[in-house]
């Protein structure tokens, strides 16, 4: 009898479990699925903005700004983008060992800011010293944090002549890839050249301020898309990541408790056959 109270508590250990690990599987899919309705927009909002900007700067090629700052003295930000909660499979170790490969030894003098829990704890435990983190990182902290994380590289004293991000990226719903992004200075891939730019009318854009100011506002914004585009998808593979390992865990608990119930199943068959015996023999 010991033996099957026993077996009768892990059955229903196993349930509970498999009750909490659906919960979270049902919450990450519902929580990709509003998402995904948003990234259309922020891809049509990436397509313009690219546009203006790439415009902007095919007619003012001598301009230098925040994207391409000229120091004699290099100063290095790094980002590092993990998730808020665990629970989701492999997603912070391989941005880790990514991170760890990537950073060289002279870029651990450099400035680190950490968002999302997970990746702040990481860098606390590597004894890397943070000059800001942001432990608060879900959908509606996105824009605060954007802000925060531009307003200290756009303040930074000296200026940061590099500014890295590492992030998890999603490929699609099965893949998530940690990726390296070199936000400052701007690399010359990310802008078309102006033979691409043959089919617009440059009478079509009319600059009423002065051109300093409108580079100012237009790479500005540009600087505070990116973050807030790198920052949107790492949430977006995060949740991807968090269903699949869910997943996983719920079916690995529908096969566990399929065998705890056919195993009780047999012991209990067993003591009644051993009882009825012992009953039939004394009789």
């Amino acid at each position: 009898m010991p033996q099957l109270t026993h077996m009768r508590q892990r059955i229903k250990a196993i349930e509970t479990i498999k009750k909490i690990t659906n919960a979270m599987r049902l919450i990450s899919m519902s929580s990709h699925l509003h998402l995904s309705k948003k990234a259309p927009f922020i891809q049509n909002y990436k397509k313009e903005l690219f546009n203006t900007l790439n415009v902007f700067l095919s007619l003012e090629k001598k301009w230098q700004g925040i994207l391409n700052p000229k120091s004699e003295n290099k100063k290095t930000l790094i980002i590092l983008v993990g998730s808020q909660k665990g629970l989701c499979g492999t997603f912070n170790n391989t941005l880790f060992n990514l991170f760890e490969k990537k950073v060289t030894p002279e870029e651990f003098n450099s400035d680190f800011i950490s968002v999302g829990k997970k990746a702040t704890d990481y860098l606390k435990k590597e004894n890397i010293k943070l000059i800001a983190t942001f432990d608060q990182f879900t959908f509606n902290s996105l824009n605060k944090i954007t802000n925060n994380i531009f307003q200290i590289i756009q303040k930074a004293n000296p200026i940061y002549t590099d500014v890295i991000c590492y992030s998890n990226s999603p490929k699609s719903f099965f893949s998530q890839v940690p990726e390296r992004y070199i936000l400052v200075p701007a690399q010359s891939e990310e802008f078309k050249s102006e033979q691409e730019f043959v089919k617009i009318n440059y009478q079509d854009y009319i600059w009423e301020q002065p051109a300093e100011d409108v580079a100012n506002t237009i790479t500005n914004e540009y600087l505070k898309f990116a973050i807030q585009s790198i920052l949107f998808n790492s949430i977006f593979a995060e949740q991807a990541a968090r269903f699949q390992s869910m997943d996983s865990a719920t079916r690995n608990a529908d096969e566990l408790l399929e065998d705890m119930k056919r195993l009780y199943n047999k012991v209990r068959q067993t003591k009644i056959t051993k009882e009825i015996t012992e009953l039939s023999s004394s009789m």
